[in-house]
């Protein structure tokens, strides 16, 4: 049996310059373009702003049963990219434990969780707590 790939036979336009340029231009008005420039804000978001995100991510993160799908979800992007992720996180687990400390682990190489049983996240937010304070 042979099988044919008809993907390959189908003849594409030639493409000129002018037509890559107005590709460019017009995807950053696309969705995903108004996405990356909230990323790039150089300035620091408020932690009411990182909570509203932090809860979004836990909401749609609630059904995935691994913690590296948690921080592999797109939502989590926009909390691991913000400039001040670290300080956000940790203050709201201060408030709060809560799965945060996953992002945490993805954002600091060294963790302070030595000598804790896994998945304790109420005893991981206290040491990262502790860890930030010192």
């Amino acid at each position: 049996m042979t099988f044919h790939n008809r993907a390959h036979s189908v003849p594409t336009p030639a493409t000129s310059d002018s037509d890559y340029s107005r590709t460019r231009a017009t995807s950053a008005s696309t969705p995903v373009g108004r996405q990356r420039a909230d990323y790039r804000r150089a300035s620091r978001i408020s932690q009411q702003e990182f909570e509203g995100w932090a809860e979004t991510w836990l909401r749609e993160t609630a059904h995935l049963p691994r913690p590296s799908d948690k921080v592999m979800h797109k939502s989590a992007t926009r909390l691991l990219q913000c400039p001040n992720a670290v300080e956000c996180i940790v203050e709201s687990l201060r408030e709060k434990p809560s799965l945060l400390v996953l992002l945490l682990q993805k954002l600091v190489p060294d963790w302070p969780y030595e000598g804790l049983a896994p998945g304790d996240i109420r005893a991981r937010s206290t040491r990262w707590v502790a860890w930030y304070d010192n």
